[in-house]
C-alpha cells in the first residue's frame, strides 16, 4: 500500500527537533537520544507505524505522568547468564535498549544471556534491539506483548496482543539477516495509518466488532486484529506472551495497557531478550561464513515471472532505508500536523526546509 505523503522531511533536521522538543518536555538528554534515534530508525526503515507517529503519544504518556520522565532499571534477579530486570516505567524505547545490553553484557560473560524485563511501556521496532545484539557479535532475539488486540483463534473479543518477535543473526561480509514480524497478520499501526488516509485494508487484515473480515479501517480498529496464518499466529502470540509477559512478571493478556488510552494507568509491558554470543559459543568466524553462503545461495534461485530479485530477511528495510536518507522521510498530513502542533505547544519550531523536499 503506497504511503500518501503530505511531506518528506529531512531525518537530520526531524531528530534535532525532537531532541530539542524533548529537552523541553524534561526528559534527560540519554533517554531523548535512545527514543529519538528509536522512532528515526523505524521511520526510515518503511515501519512508519513505529515511527514519528508515536512521538505525540509518548509525550502525551510523559505529560500526564503515564510514563516515567526520569528513573533507572531495576534489577529483581540476576545470575551469570540471567537478569530480571524492572523497567521502571520509563520510556520503552529506554527500558528496552538497556535490557538488550544487559543480555549482550550476559553473553560475554556466559556464551549466553537471558533478560526478562518487567514494568516496561510501548518500545517500537524489535529489530532495533536484535540489531544491537548483532553488531555486538551477537545473536539477537527479542520479543515483546502488546495490548489485547487480536482475538484467540475461533473467538472474536481481543485477548493477546500482535506480540512482536525478531531475530537477528550477524553474517561475514554480508549484512545481518533481521526478522522483525508481528503475530497479526499486519501490525495494527498499519490499519491505524490507513485510517488517517482514508484508505481500504485488505480483508485478512482484521475483524469488525461481530467477528466478521472487514476492509474498513475503523471497523478494523472497532474490532479486532487477525492472527497471521489463522492458528500459527495464534499460538506464537500465545508463547510469546508467555515469555514476554509471565516470565518477566509483566502484565499478560488482557492486563497489558493501551498505549492510546489515558485514563488506564502504565502499560506494563513485558519484554524477553536473548544474545548469543558467537565468540564464546560455537565457532564464530566459521558461523559467519556459513551465514554469508547460506545468504548468496539464496540470493541465487531463479526468480518467479515478475520478480527482480530474492529479497532475505532485512533486504527491504535496508533499501528503503537507502532510500529515505536521501529522499527524507515521507509523512501523512495528520503526522506532519500533529508534530508541528507539538512543536508550537513547546515553541520549538519545526525544521523550516528539508534536503528530503529539495531532493524530490
Amino acid at each position: 500500500m503506497a504511503m500518501l505523503a503530505a511531506s518528506w522531511v529531512d531525518p537530520v533536521a526531524t531528530r534535532l527537533w525532537a531532541l530539542k522538543l524533548l529537552d523541553r518536555v524534561g526528559v534527560p538528554t540519554a533517554d531523548a537520544r535512545l527514543l529519538v534515534d528509536g522512532l528515526i530508525q523505524a521511520s526510515l526503515c518503511g515501519m512508519d507505524g513505529h515511527g514519528l507517529f508515536f512521538l505525540p503519544v509518548y509525550v502525551k504518556r510523559l505529560e500526564l505522568g503515564l510514563i516515567a520522565k526520569r528513573g533507572a532499571l531495576r534489577i529483581v534477579q540476576e545470575g551469570p547468564g540471567f537478569a530480571l530486570l524492572d523497567g521502571g516505567n520509563l520510556l520503552g524505547h529506554v527500558s528496552a535498549y538497556r535490557a538488550m545490553e544487559t543480555a549482550i553484557a550476559k553473553a560475554r560473560q556466559a556464551g549466553v544471556g537471558v533478560v526478562g524485563l518487567r514494568n516496561g511501556n510501548h518500545s517500537g521496532i524489535m529489530a532495533r534491539y536484535t540489531l544491537l545484539a548483532a553488531e555486538a557479535g551477537c545473536i539477537g532475539i527479542a520479543t515483546a506483548n502488546t495490548p489485547p488486540l487480536m482475538a484467540p483463534w475461533g473467538g472474536f473479543l481481543p485477548f493477546f496482543g500482535t506480540n512482536p518477535l525478531s531475530i537477528a543473526v550477524p553474517a561475514g561480509e554480508e549484512p545481518p539477516l533481521v526478522l522483525d514480524m508481528a503475530t497479526s497478520t499486519v501490525a495494527r499501526s498499519k490499519i491505524l495509518l490507513a485510517d488517517q488516509r482514508g484508505e481500504r485494508i485488505p480483508l485478512d487484515w482484521a475483524l469488525d466488532a461481530s467477528g466478521r473480515p472487514t476492509d474498513d479501517p475503523r471497523a478494523a480498529l472497532d474490532g479486532t486484529m487477525a492472527p497471521m496464518s489463522g492458528h500459527k499466529g495464534f499460538g506464537l502470540a500465545v508463547m510469546i506472551d508467555a515469555l514476554s509477559g509471565l516470565f518477566s512478571g509483566a502484565a499478560s493478556g488482557q492486563e497489558v495497557g493501551d498505549i492510546f488510552r489515558y485514563d488506564d494507568g502504565p502499560q506494563n509491558v513485558g519484554h524477553f531478550f536473548q544474545a548469543i554470543d558467537l565468540d564464546r559459543v560455537g565457532e564464530g568466524g566459521e558461523f559467519r561464513r556459513r551465514v554469508d553462503g547460506l545468504i548468496r545461495q539464496v540470493r541465487s534461485v531463479p526468480t518467479a515471472p515478475g520478480v527482480d530479485r530474492i529479497r532475505l530477511p532485512g533486504d527491504v528495510e535496508r533499501e528503503t532505508a537507502e532510500v529515505r536518507r536521501a529522499q527524507g522521510i515521507p509523512l501523512t498530513r495528520d503526522v506532519l500536523e500533529a508534530l508541528q502542533g507539538l512543536g508550537a505547544r513547546y515553541h520549538v519550531p519545526w525544521p523550516s526546509a528539508s534536503p528530503g523536499d529539495s531532493a524530490r
